[in-house]
């Protein structure tokens, strides 16, 4: 099979055939190899075997095994060398690139997909804002983390719901209904009722800052809401609510992400109630509230002395009932590192309801330093994304070649691209401080770069639409059998392991920075490998080259939550 140039190539098969093939000449259970080798993409060698892992004598036994697969001289493997107590080999890539060019461009759009996660379900919850407050910076990091794992999920085979859980309750309405009772005004709610609202919580905090009484009689009112079903306030509340639903779902849609479900706290206002009555695995502390004993991470407080449930307990019963509803394999919840207590405590009331634990799984990230919704200093994502969407805008209307019907489209794409790949270039859990003109440069956004690099490779298969580039039975590959060509179809076949190493850590730093270098390469290859004007087999063969090339980088895209464009 590995040698069959007509086969399928997956990465993992090959280091599969080739983990076997030392063990067979080595005489070293595979196992043993498995544990002990690593792959890399860029790295010094692509194989390292670290023999200290597994021999009491490990330089010795490097030494021995070098020498065997020297002598074997195995086809699959090259450059194989001895450094202390490791070997280092590379993969014979000359022999595997007609295979990975064939199994892309045959593959095309599943190229990537897997079915690790078939049979399974997984509801995904994330953004996950809080009603009567604007879509700020710090939401979006939830929103496109979220959105992204969906998408990788589902690359995977697991059926994914994708779950708004919407901050629709709690102590914090009782201060907007507060103080929208002293600083409403209808005209301005109707005109831009989040803006107006954000206002009214703001001023409301102030004024909470220098008398406790706010706080007090926001509490009596989230009280009558709760407990006596005061239709005063709770018909403000379902208005600001469908409001602020009504704007969101517009924001969501700039940002190309739809939700299979719009879930809220309220949803469970009476089920908390009644679970934090009647639960057993709670006890009633000194000032009559409730708790439920989680160890080290303290005392899980589910219900106040008040008698008023917190976010935790409706948490424990949105949790039940999903897995009620959706039997699922995971639930994951995308959620900002400064929830880690809150949700190890969810996640050990769970356990403690007799619940399996692996179930549940939290991936956090860093927060975005120097905002408060409270005191009002924050930048709001729709404003950054317009401003951004101008910048680009404005640069686009040098291209001759770009209709003006079609620039508000294309901007506001790259716009979104240069946003999106700016928070995941480096690892998610890194706190940065926002700055709104570097999130809105397009010139120098990578997400721009990245699109840029689609754009040509399409603008390369556009200008040689002549070649038929959809039948490549024809295509003579030793016309390109050249190192970098090589070089570029492992990075290529490296696109499936990596998609399913992220499964592991939900990075998409990773994948940012796999299409960052493929990209670089591209433009290489472009610069070095000209298609127009050549003889035709050799046009068709590196055709197929720049066509793989895109559809890998497409694809990535997609999964990161992009639109990829075809010009700009």
């Amino acid at each position: 099979m590995i040698n069959n140039k007509n086969a399928v190539l997956h990465l993992n098969t090959v280091i599969e055939d080739i983990t076997k093939q030392i063990a067979e000449c080595s005489k070293i259970p595979i196992k043993n190899i498995k544990s002990s080798l690593s792959v890399y993409k860029d790295g010094v060698s692509d194989f390292v075997m670290f023999f200290n892992q597994i021999s009491q004598n490990p330089a010795e036994e490097a030494k021995r095994v070098c020498e065997i697969l020297k002598e074997k001289n195995l086809p699959e493997i090259t450059n194989i060398s001895v450094k202390d107590t490791h070997v280092n080999f590379d993969l014979n890539k000359r022999l595997f690139f007609e295979r990975a060019l064939k199994t892309v461009h045959s593959k095309n759009m599943e190229f990537g997909k897997n079915t690790i996660g078939q049979g399974k379900n997984v509801i995904v919850e994330y953004s996950s804002p809080n009603i009567a407050k604007l879509f700020h910076v710090g939401h979006y990091r939830t929103t496109i983390l979220g959105n992204f794992i969906a998408n990788l999920m589902r690359n995977s085979g697991f059926k994914v719901t994708s779950m708004n859980y919407l901050g629709d309750w709690g102590k914090q309405f009782g201060l907007v209904l507060l103080g929208f009772e002293k600083y409403g005004d209808e005209d301005k709610l109707k005109s831009n009722a989040l803006m107006h609202l954000f206002d009214v919580y703001v001023k409301i905090n102030e004024d909470a800052k220098n008398d406790i009484k706010v706080h007090e009689a926001a509490k009596n009112i989230f009280k009558e809401m709760e407990e006596h079903k005061n239709e005063k306030y709770l018909s403000v509340w379902r208005r600001f609510r469908e409001l602020s639903i009504n704007k969101y779902r517009d924001l969501y849609k700039k940002l190309n992400i739809e939700f299979d479900v719009y879930s809220g706290e309220s949803f469970y206002q009476d089920l908390g109630l009644e679970f934090a009555k009647t639960t057993s695995i709670a006890k009633t502390d000194e000032d009559g509230s409730k708790i439920i004993e989680c160890g080290a991470l303290g005392n899980a407080l589910i219900q106040k002395s008040d008698g008023t449930t917190l976010y935790l307990t409706r948490d424990i019963c949105a949790a039940k009932d999903r897995i009620e509803k959706y039997n699922p394999h995971k639930i994951i919840y995308v959620v900002d590192s400064a929830q880690n207590q809150h949700l190890s405590q969810l996640f050990c009331c769970m356990e403690k309801l007799g619940y399996d634990k692996s179930i549940f799984e939290h991936v956090n990230y860093g927060r975005v330093d120097g905002m408060s919704t409270r005191n009002g200093n924050v930048h709001f994502l729709e404003d950054i994304i317009d401003q951004s969407a101008k910048a680009v805008k404005k640069r686009l209307l040098d291209n001759q070649k770009i209709e003006e019907s079609e620039m508000e489209s294309i901007a506001h794409i790259l716009a979104i691209s240069t946003l999106l790949v700016a928070d995941f270039g480096a690892k998610r859990i890194k706190n940065y401080t926002f700055n709104a003109d570097q999130r809105a440069n397009c010139e120098k956004g990578s997400g721009a770069y990245l699109q840029y690099a689609h754009c040509r490779l399409n603008s390369i298969e556009a200008v040689n639409s002549d070649i038929d580039i959809y039948d490549i039975s024809d295509v003579i590959f030793s016309l390109i059998d050249e190192p970098e060509v090589h070089d570029l179809c492992y990075k290529l076949m490296w696109f499936e392991k990596l998609l399913e190493q992220c499964l592991e850590d939900y990075e998409p730093s990773r994948i940012v920075l796999f299409l960052m270098d493929l990209a670089k390469t591209a433009n290489f290859l472009i610069s070095k490998y000209r298609v127009k004007g050549e003889d035709s087999g050799v046009a068709k063969a590196r055709l197929l080259v720049f066509n793989c090339t895109r559809i890998v980088i497409r694809n990535g895209l997609e999964v990161l939550g992009m639109v990829p464009l075809n010009k700009m």
